[in-house]
């Protein structure tokens, strides 16, 4: 009755299709399963299940379910009629073997639903007697187990606790739930069964390392995990019921300046623990412990304790002190070398905590044994027995049985879901299923105990959802899928990853009320925007096509203070959506104002605007390596490579309407006149926003925003010109820095010989170089920078047609001879061209707002050279003015004096050459820059 009361609003001959279906050629009544039995799958149970908030729509629902239970593995099925995004494939069992214990492969196969609750493997073999059925699983078992060995280990009680924490804050628990004691069930959480009876520590990291290796559909996402996260998540999984107490503890409270007297005072709790655990206190300060436990030592010989505490600790092994590590302090890690006999020692910690951090740490090392926590080690007893002598023993594969097992994995339908390969070959699947269209109720896999057919336990409202999708398919007995459109494809790939479990979108999804509170952010000042993944409404307007490609195939780590990663779902599976993204979220670009203003100038507008005299970006969003001043907001050097320029320039308009409740300001308001008057862009805020965004296009190479660097050293010429020969961004490690008092500064590459960068005002900040190490490349501190071709200035071309080389100075003869200084401290840079003596002498010329800079040039030869010539530009664009003048990529001018020029085109790019004309053995000429 309650299928028909779902279906009651349907058209009578899609009611009629349904109830002929499933009540079809006298086939039995259906058997519902057991609700904790039935295949869970997430995007079904919170949509489209009984207790879904929005009318439940069942072909859908239907579809989505034949899809997660890959029912076209088996049977013919037009896979476009299930939707856009292909069905989701079993795991890959190329090596099994070391990745799951044989004993949970023989319980799975045995029983897969009462091992696994909620798996969506069918039972293939529930049509065997129990004797039959044993027979075959010991078959198939050997086989699989003949693909590899899994190696037990023992597991540090430390690691467990962290990947506790791993868990409920990478994001695990949206899809799972939580695992801890008393934690409101997720409904539609994916269950992980009892993964200690499944995997080793080290085969579950290995698998949490890349799980599209074996499971490629990426309904689980690789977390981009470090091998410590993966080796304590993996731990934490499997080892918290396998890791028993090894350690009794004594908990004293008081304030004590060191470790007190434990004989005078009484303890306030007792008890056991996994290794030396701090979290036996509930107090965070002002508490003493003391840990007692046997360590074994297998092999005589010396070893090393390193013991480490905030605040004071004391080592004994056989009630002898060996490391004292008291008083109050921050953490400070002691070590001391022992001779040990084999065989069970006693070993003592004591331990307090005054204030601030606690924390504890006991390691070890010796013969066969690499550095490691001795937690790990620890035994409660003298008696006890170690836990690497209680691991059974290993599985041995019967080749028999793996032959055996081999056919029967084809023969019992393995194959049509599951890729094995061994030796190269690929297992073909099995033929002969009924095409799905075909099927009637007497063939349905939710009824159990049917001849050499597979069962899923299906719930009710399982079966009434199929039973609707079937009823749909067969209306059409040759379906004609149309292609998808693109919110179709968003919304049921979004449904299949399930990525409304952290995301929402036109209303749909986001993270669910019992794991919210596991959703945290590093910087509470943020509220929920730090800390829940952003809804996707409008991303395709967002974000550019190439960068949600990289996000949804590769994962990201772009918000450094949301504790929840963005996961990785291979290209494969995502193929379509970054496409169907673009196209429901375009919008048309609006027109873009025309700015008179050269890039080099835009961009240095832009870098004051995000500094700390203007509109202080810098104080919520990181730059690169520099951190924010205050939250640590997204990275600005990542702006014009995430974001569309158009919705850029939008959003900084009205960041409310994009994202309610945003901290982002509105610093430039929408009746288009900014607050901040700007010489070359007055108040226009679309000129000023489009100049932040030509600064930000630079990304790692801009200009770091005034007032982040802490401490920053600059250097400014006051009265005499300051010369600073360090690795200077864009000059080279080489470079020779000439700051003037006029204002204009240089950077000359002793590499290359050339004119490497000019800009204006401020000349350098000293403090990388001048602090610590001093390493590394930094950029000039002033605005108006301009950077030249990275070339050498002059060659000896062989004709006009001749192209400019590209090779190294020291290649074309070209030597740096030094530098001398005029009586104002100016230099004079000298340099050997082929023979030839050059004098490249730059001198800072006053002008109107900026100085412009002037080069002269002395050459001397006594063999003067035909063909030398100076490079003297080089753009895409040159153009001569009527006052003389060489107009370079509307960008700045040069003057040329005291010489001829010739323009070409070369390699596509625009050159203006001086050819050197000589007045017996000299040449003079000279150039001035204007920018």
């Amino acid at each position: 009755m309650k299928l028909f009361r779902m279906l009651s609003g349907r058209r009578p001959s899609f009611l009629l299709a349904v109830l002929l279906w499933l009540g079809s050629l006298c086939g039995p009544p259906v058997a519902f399963a057991a609700e904790t039995q039935a295949p869970v799958v997430p995007g079904f149970e919170r949509f489209y299940g009984p207790n879904a908030s929005a009318p439940r729509d069942l072909v859908a629902g239907g579809k989505l379910l034949m899809s997660e239970l890959n029912c076209s593995s088996c049977h013919q099925l037009d896979a476009a009629w299930l939707g856009p995004i292909p069905p989701k494939k079993a795991p890959i069992l190329d090596a099994v073997g070391s990745r799951v214990k044989p004993e949970y492969l023989r319980n799975f196969l045995s029983n897969p639903h009462e091992t696994k609750p909620g798996t969506t493997m069918p039972d293939m073999l529930s049509d065997e007697q129990d004797e039959a059925r044993a027979e075959k699983v010991e078959a198939l078992v050997h086989f699989l187990a003949s693909t590899g060995a899994t190696k037990e280990g023992s597991i540090d009680p430390q690691s467990i606790k962290r990947g506790s924490g791993v868990f409920h804050r990478v994001g695990c628990v949206a899809c799972h739930g939580s695992r801890r004691t008393g934690a409101e069930k997720l409904a539609n959480a994916v269950p992980l069964g009892d993964l200690d009876a499944k995997y080793t520590r080290d085969s579950l990291a290995t698998f949490l390392d890349d799980p599209l290796k074996v499971r490629p559909s990426g309904r689980m996402p690789a977390l981009g995990l470090n091998q410590r996260e993966r080796n304590d998540l993996a731990s934490y999984l499997v080892g918290e019921s396998r890791v028993a107490p090894n350690t009794r503890y004594r908990l004293y409270e008081g304030n004590w300046p060191g470790l007190p007297d434990f004989t005078a005072i009484e303890p306030a709790k007792k008890g056991e623990s996994r290794g030396f655990d701090l979290e036996v206190s509930s107090k965070p300060d002002h508490f003493a412990i003391q840990f007692e436990g046997f360590l074994p030592i297998r092999e005589k010989g010396s070893y090393r304790f390193h013991l480490g505490s905030d605040d004071g600790s004391r080592l004994f092994i056989d009630g002898q002190i060996v490391i004292d590590n008291d008083g109050v302090h921050g953490f400070e890690s002691k070590s001391k070398e022992i001779e040990l006999d084999a065989g069970m020692h006693a070993i003592a910690v004591d331990y307090f905590e005054r204030d601030g951090g606690a924390q504890l740490s006991v390691e070890y090392e010796g013969p066969g044994i690499s550095r490691r926590p001795v937690d790990s080690a620890l035994l409660m007893t003298r008696d006890s027995v170690p836990p690497e002598q209680a691991i059974a023993e290993a599985f041995k594969v019967d080749d028999t049985l793996v032959a055996k097992g081999r056919e029967l994995f084809v023969s019992e339908g393995c194959a049509s879901c599951h890729q094995m390969t061994i030796n190269g070959e690929r297992f073909k699947p099995k033929d002969g299923w009924t095409a799905i269209v075909d099927l009637s109720m007497r063939d349905a896999c939710f009824i159990p105990s049917r001849d050499e057919v597979p069962y899923f336990p299906l719930s009710e409202a399982q079966q009434e959802a199929i039973g609707a999708a079937m009823a749909d398919l067969k209306q059409n007995a040759e379906p004609q899928a149309s292609p998808a459109g693109e919110k179709e494809t968003i919304a049921q790939t979004m449904l299949v990853l399930n990525c409304y479990a952290c995301h929402a979108r036109d209303g749909k999804g986001g993270v669910q009320e019992p794991v919210n509170k596991f959703f945290a952010t590093t910087q509470k000042e943020m509220g929920d925007e730090g800390r829940i993944p952003p809804p996707l409404d409008g991303v395709g307007d967002k974000l550019r096509p190439q960068w949600l490609q990289h996000v949804f195939a590769h994962g990201a780590k772009d918000r450094p203070y949301m504790r929840t990663m963005m996961p990785k779902f291979g290209q494969e599976n995502v193929a379509k959506l970054t496409e169907a993204f673009a196209k429901a979220d375009y919008v048309e670009p609006s027109a873009e104002p025309e700015i008179d203003v050269p890039d080099h100038r835009l961009k240095s507008v832009g870098r004051h605007m995000v500094g700390a005299k203007a509109f202080s970006c810098m104080k919520c969003h990181n730059f690169d390596p520099y951190k924010a001043t205050g939250v640590q907001a997204l990275d600005l050097t990542t702006m014009t490579k995430r974001l569309r320029k158009d919705w850029f320039r939008r959003y900084l308009r009205e960041p409310n309407t994009f994202r309610p409740g945003t901290r982002m300001p509105t610093s430039w308001p929408k009746n288009g006149q900014s607050p901040l008057y700007l010489p070359d862009l007055e108040t226009d805020c679309d000129k000023q926003i489009l100049a932040v965004w030509s600064y930000l296009e630079d990304g790692k190479k801009a200009g770091v925003p005034y007032g982040l660097i802490p401490d920053p050293i600059v250097l400014k010429a006051d009265k005499a010109p300051i010369i600073y020969r360090n690795f200077i961004d864009g000059a080279g490690a080489r470079a020779i820095g000439v700051g003037y008092p006029e204002g204009a500064n240089l950077a000359f590459d002793a590499e290359q010989m050339r004119l490497a960068l000019i800009w204006h005002e401020d000349f350098i900040d000293a403090s990388r170089h001048w602090s610590g190490r001093g390493q590394g490349y930094q950029r000039p501190e002033g605005v108006h920078l301009l950077s030249f071709p990275g070339s050498a200035s002059f060659a000896t071309l062989a004709d006009e047609k001749a192209p400019w080389p590209n090779a190294p100075a020291r290649e074309l003869g070209i030597r740096f001879k030094g530098y001398k200084l005029d009586e104002a401290g100016r230099p004079t840079f000298l340099y050997r061209v082929d023979g030839v003596k050059v004098e490249d002498t730059p001198t800072p010329v006053a002008g109107d707002a900026e100085p412009s800079l002037r080069r002269e040039f002395l050459l001397e030869s006594s063999e003067p050279q035909n063909g030398l010539t100076f490079l003297a530009a080089s753009g895409k664009t040159i153009t001569k003015a009527d006052d003389g003048t060489y107009l370079v990529d509307n960008a700045y001018r040069i003057k040329i004096e005291d010489a001829s020029t010739r323009m070409r085109e070369s390699d596509g790019r625009k050159q203006l050459l001086v050819p050197i004309t000589w007045n017996g053995d000299k040449a003079r000429f000279a150039i001035e820059y204007i920018w």
